[in-house]
């Protein structure tokens, strides 16, 4: 059975990312799993989907070098059009343009994602 719901260890799991990292990014808003977290003892819930947005985070911060302002714009407005591929402009290298293909994004991390529930 294919999995739908997964836990910030999964996402930190699959993508890679210290656990701490994540929670910092959500709780400035960065990214939100569907399932926030409603206190303590209870867990957040990530969609595929919302991995993907938090994959999509990451490459725009860490690979990018973009502040975590700007990365959560652009995911926004990925978000909002739902485009397959997007460029970013880097606003400091006007010249420069950065080329997110989300489908890449999306291969990597269903690689890299649980897909047996336990």
């Amino acid at each position: 059975m294919i999995r739908d719901s997964f836990s910030t260890f999964d996402v930190v799991k699959a993508l890679g990312i210290p656990r701490e990292r994540l929670k910092d990014w959500m709780s400035k808003g960065f990214v939100r799993p569907s399932v926030p977290a409603k206190g303590k003892g209870t867990k957040a819930i990530f969609t595929r989907d919302d991995v993907y947005s938090v994959a999509i985070f990451k490459h725009l911060v860490e690979d990018f070098g973009m502040k975590r302002s700007a990365a959560a714009k652009h995911l926004a407005e990925y978000k909002a059009t739902g485009e397959d591929m997007f460029w970013v402009i880097v606003a400091s290298r006007l010249e420069s343009c950065l080329y997110v293909d989300v489908p890449v994004i999306r291969a990597i991390v269903n690689r890299t994602l649980p897909v047996l529930s336990l």
